[in-house]
This record gives C-alpha cells, structure tokens and sequence, in this order.
C-alpha cells in the first residue's frame, strides 16, 4: 500500500536532495573552502557558487580531543587544505577523470 504524502513534505524532501547533491566543478567559478570542528572529529566542504563540489570528515583520536576550540578549528583547516591539495595544485587526481587537468582556482 503506497501511503501519500502533503505537497509541502514533497517540496521540503526536494529541497533537502537538490541542496545535499554535490555539485560539478566549474573552472571560472571561485572556491570556498568550509571547515568545522567539534570534540568528536573534523569536517570540510569544498564550495562554488555556494554548492558543496566535495566534502571529507575525520574523527579525532583520543590526543587530539584535549586541544582546545582554537587549535580544532585550526587542525580542521589544515585538514581541509591537506584533503583538497590536489585541486588547489591544479592537477587531476587517477580516480576523478571529471576534474579538468588544468584549471584557475583562487581561493576566497
């Protein structure tokens, strides 16, 4: 039995997928990279035009729990460039033959 739903769940759940969808590289678009940090672990995005093009996330082991806010936030960034080098190198990793070989990022 298909159970039916409102218009407004679907309009919600439609948003949810287009907003959670990565997104294609664009060569001309600037890139933003956000980063978050919490007691648990590390998380960064790779954005354009305010869409996420890649993300990555880690958990922290038990040393790194102890730093404080400020050095988690700074681990997360330096996470987030480590993860991301390739892109900002400008050379295309074996596994992603959909990113361009060469491109021009600028970083915000």
């Amino acid at each position: 039995m298909l159970v039916s739903t409102s218009p407004t769940f679907d309009k919600i759940k439609s948003e949810i997928v287009k907003a959670t969808t990565l997104m294609c590289f664009d060569e001309n678009q600037p890139v933003q990279i956000q980063t978050d940090a919490s007691r648990s672990g590390l998380a960064c995005c790779l954005m354009q035009a305010r869409k996420p093009i890649a993300h990555a996330s880690r958990a922290l082991p038990d040393k790194e729990k102890n730093y404080a806010t400020i050095e988690l936030e700074a681990l997360a960034i330096v996470y987030a460039c480590k993860k991301f080098h390739l892109l900002s190198l400008r050379e295309r990793p074996n596994n992603c033959p959909n990113i361009p070989q060469t491109f021009g990022l600028y970083f915000q």
